[in-house]
């Protein structure tokens, strides 16, 4: 085979490569689904006087003071279990309540409690 059709061969070979990468390099972002929210927010509202140790998943997030909320974004969405414990003006056994809750996506979940 002559070196003219060997360079011409190459030649062909590169540009049908090239124009391959040129189409597919065309193709559009909005084909790409929507990006949908897995996590929502979770809100403790303390309606008591007393302070109480705030707990997710067994995981101790802090103490709010009686009258106080605090928020925690990004909690993943499905059931949790949320537990809060007395923490001040413990008169007796300090109380304890919990509870499963479910946090919905791109929404707030409220746990109001004693």
């Amino acid at each position: 085979m002559s070196k003219l059709k060997l360079f011409m061969r190459r030649t062909l070979y590169a540009l049908a490569a090239l124009s391959i990468f040129a189409i597919a390099s065309c193709t559009k972002i909005e084909d790409d689904p929507p990006m949908v929210p897995t996590t929502g927010t979770l809100r403790y509202v303390n309606a008591s006087t007393d302070r109480y140790d705030i707990y997710l998943d067994e995981v101790k997030y802090g103490s709010l003071y009686g009258g106080d909320s605090s928020s925690y974004p990004n909690i993943s969405m499905g059931e949790h279990r949320v537990k809060v414990i007395q923490s001040a003006n413990i008169v007796g056994i300090p109380v304890l309540r919990q509870q499963i809750i479910r946090v919905v996506a791109d929404s707030v979940t409220v746990y109001r409690f004693p």
